[in-house]
């Protein structure tokens, strides 16, 4: 008899037994919740008093704005246990190396340089657990011109391509409906940080990895033109059809047309 594709079976999870550390805001809480869909214990760690900002953002239950009203808190967070933690004392970073020493992967979307300021860098995180797995969730990355600016989904897809081929070649570019930059960063860094711990196993040593993923980049992965309109971008110096249209009979725009958004909103955390 053939053997099973699957051999061992996982009946809380293939992650069942492999502790996260959240400490991400809304750039960061999909992976987090991907991770624990999957069976492992994932742990949100959040500021005293006011808990994470997203518990702030709208819409809200029954429209009664609340700490525990959330919808986006509720989808984002669902299955996480919570403690709170102020990282900015000294106290609270003792705390969280201990918890770090439990753990198998943190999750952390500080923004570029700031994460060594509060202990959530590799250097210092790995110093407590060496088989650590840090996954970090930037807007642009780690290093660059752009690592320090502050972004929104629309900004992600923007610049990632990915509204330069939606919508009607007679209007500019539109955008998905849903945060398809950050949810596509979420989803590829929860891939990345399962990858880490085969590798960690694999290797035989506890040996943990850093890893990045940036919004933009995987809005631009997403973004997947027809050959035809790939040779008009690289060879024609044209920009690629709107997709909503047959990209072989709709005449392409010029590379000398530029877009630009405004985005204006209210956020407790506007990274």
């Amino acid at each position: 008899m053939a053997s099973s594709p699957v051999p061992i079976p996982h009946p809380s999870g293939p992650l069942a037994g492999y502790r996260v550390l959240d400490f991400s805001d809304e750039k960061g809480q999909l992976c987090a919740r991907f991770l624990g869909e999957l069976g492992a214990d994932v742990i949100k760690v959040e500021p005293p008093r006011t808990g994470d900002p997203t518990r702030g953002r709208g819409p809200f239950f029954r429209g009664e704005e609340g700490l525990e009203t959330s919808l986006w808190w509720w989808t984002m967070n669902a299955g996480k246990r919570s403690i709170t933690c102020q990282l900015q004392l000294s106290a609270g970073r003792e705390l969280v190396q201990k918890l770090v020493a439990q753990a198998d992967i943190v999750i952390e979307t500080c923004m570029p340089p700031t994460a060594a300021d509060i202990g959530l860098d590799y250097a210092t995180l790995s110093a407590a657990n060496p088989g650590i797995v840090v996954v970090s969730i930037t807007n642009f990355g780690q290093t660059g011109p752009y690592r320090s600016w502050h972004a929104t989904d629309m900004v992600g897809a923007a610049m990632g391509g990915l509204m330069s081929v939606t919508g009607d070649p007679e209007r500019g570019p539109v955008r998905i409906l849903a945060p398809q930059a950050l949810t596509q960063a979420n989803i590829q860094a929860g891939v990345g940080a399962m990858t880490a711990l085969y590798a960690r196993g694999v290797n035989g040593v506890e040996m943990g990895r850093a890893m990045t993923s940036k919004m933009r980049s995987p809005a631009r992965t997403s973004c997947r033109l027809p050959m035809t309109d790939a040779n008009n971008s690289l060879v024609k110096d044209r920009l690629p059809s709107r997709l909503m249209r047959s990209p072989t009979v709709t005449p392409d725009s010029t590379a000398s047309v530029r877009y630009f958004s405004v985005v204006k909103g209210r956020s407790r955390n506007p990274t």
